[in-house]
């Protein structure tokens, strides 16, 4: 079969998605409800650092190596997928390459430190230690290979408009990012309904799908897994990336490559810390 006519088939996909949410009727109100209540959480604790981080950068055009530390810095401290969307900014503006802004999306998109430390604890401090010690070598790679781009000869904004457009791509991408929650939030209860997972797999399932709900539900998970479910960030956030950049005309390659490696070298640290070593 050719790939345009399997391109042809893609209707499927959402009709099959519909024929089994409607076989099990009574897990779209729960899924939604949860997905909803994530999706709230999510805008507060995203709203004002998305609208600051984007106002700064349409008012400040020469921020130096202060622009590529950006993205780093409001991922964790804000969390996904803030430092996709300011590297999707940077690059949209021209203030950095291609290639650079690619480097960046390895390793910028991060867990925040206030999500970790509010749920999780002092689990939560050391898994956010684990997340900066491995991905914070990347960020000084990134800035010594930096090279400066032929300044762009472009009017300044007034502060009024930097921020009306700062407020309009957050709104934007805070309606997107809720949409993202709640899909998977809604089909990670179907799973669990329909297949009933116990343990370490429904765990993963939770970590795995939707993040938030699987950290909210950590009882009884593993060190090791809920350090790989933090820094895999899992496949909402993915697709809420994929969102982003896709409107920048960026690869999500970059990112997965750096959330799987994340995930792998977390997991395996958590491994070893809990074994004592």
């Amino acid at each position: 079969m050719t790939g345009r006519s399997f391109r042809g088939l893609y209707f499927l996909i959402p009709l099959a998605l519909l024929v089994a949410a409607l076989a099990v009727p009574g897990t779209a109100t729960e899924g939604v409800e949860e997905g909803l209540a994530i999706a709230l959480s999510a805008v507060k604790a995203l709203t004002v650092p998305m609208v600051l981080g984007g106002t700064v950068l349409r008012l400040f055009p020469a921020l130096g190596d202060l622009t590529v530390c950006l993205p780093y810095c409001l991922g964790l401290l804000c969390g996904f997928p803030a430092g996709a969307q300011q590297v999707a900014e940077l690059y949209s503006a021209g203030r950095i390459e291609k290639k650079q802004a690619e480097r960046l999306l390895f390793f910028s998109n991060n867990c925040s430190l206030p999500f970790l430390f509010a749920l999780l604890g002092r689990r939560g401090l050391l898994l956010f230690f684990l997340q900066l010690i491995l991905t914070l070598p990347f960020l000084i790679c990134t800035v010594l290979k930096r090279k400066d781009l032929p300044r762009r000869e472009t009017s300044p904004l007034s502060l009024s408009a930097a921020l009306t457009g700062s407020l309009r791509k957050a709104g934007e991408t805070l309606v997107y990012v809720c949409t993202c929650i709640v899909f998977f939030t809604f089909w990670r209860c179907w799973l669990c309904t329909v297949l009933r997972p116990t343990g370490a797999w429904e765990s993963g399932l939770r970590l795995f799908l939707e993040l938030t709900g699987g950290v909210t539900a950590q009882t009884g998970i593993t060190l090791p897994l809920l350090a790989a479910g933090v820094g895999f960030g899992g496949m909402s956030v993915h697709l809420q990336t994929a969102g982003l950049l896709s409107d920048a005309r960026l690869s999500c390659k970059s990112h997965l490559l750096g959330k799987c490696f994340l995930g792998l070298a977390m997991g395996a640290a958590g491994y070893f810390l809990q074994r004592g070593l």
